[in-house]
């Protein structure tokens, strides 16, 4: 047998190998692939169980239930969990996920704040961070905020900068409920200064129809805006700028 002859044998030999070797690998894919479809499908009976788990007193179950849940609900919108918005699901379902996303962060959010590391701490800042943004604007975006209203001075928190933050964040102004979703409570002096211009405006005719207006339809700008593409960023440039010229 020549070299040529001894090569080419060398080649279909190592060619057979990676072919068995992409087939291993795709059927791994389809395996893991099929093992996620399968959680997807049980996603809303491991929030439920996780519930279950909390009104047992089982929080460590609770939690990896909970946890497991937003994993899921992220990857099926191809984000992280820290990405995970309103806006990602589907219209006519929107509003019961999102209600039921907010629901499990509130437990989350209960089952971690009597632990102090830096791990749960991060934790439980993701998850106060992330009701706020499925609160703001929804229907039961009062409900929300009674809810945190009611840990802080009927239960009890350990970390009660956290709740008060989220609750002043959510709890329903009228004026400023584009504001705060576009600042997520992060800027207080834009938003004083926001609150300022309101107060001055509000003298003028022109002005208090323009605040009514808001008033009625805040909610509504709400809802409509936050599913624009780049808004929060243009809003949060806007609104500096108009909050800066009122401080001059």
């Amino acid at each position: 047998m020549n070299d040529s002859n001894k090569k080419s044998g060398i080649d279909r030999i190592r060619d057979h190998s990676l072919a068995i070797e992409e087939q291993i690998r795709e059927s791994q894919r389809r395996k893991e692939q099929q093992q996620f479809l399968d959680e997807l499908g049980k996603r809303i009976s491991i929030a439920r169980e996780g519930r279950t788990f909390v009104e047992k007193g089982k929080y460590t179950d609770a939690l990896q239930n909970f946890r497991r849940f937003l994993q899921i609900t992220a990857r099926a919108s191809d984000v992280e969990i820290e990405d995970l918005r309103p806006d990602l699901f589907e219209k006519k379902n929107r509003e019961s996920e999102s209600l039921l996303v907010c629901s499990t962060l509130f437990d989350l959010i209960r089952i971690l704040d009597p632990l102090d590391n830096p791990a749960a701490n991060a934790e439980r800042q993701l998850y106060h961070k992330l009701y706020i943004r499925f609160a703001l604007g929804q229907k039961y975006q009062t409900f929300a905020a009674e809810n945190i209203r009611k840990q802080i001075y009927y239960k009890g928190v350990k970390h009660k900068s956290e709740y008060l933050n989220t609750y002043n964040s959510v709890k329903y102004q009228k004026f400023c409920i584009v504001a705060n979703w576009v600042f997520e409570n992060k800027d207080p002096i834009t938003l004083r200064n926001l609150r300022i211009l309101r107060n001055k405006i509000s003298h003028y005719i022109i002005g208090k129809k323009f605040i009514q207006f808001y008033y009625d339809k805040g909610p509504l700008i709400l809802l409509i805006i936050r599913r624009l593409p780049f808004a929060k960023l243009i809003l949060q440039k806007t609104l500096k700028q108009v909050a800066k010229r009122v401080s001059e």
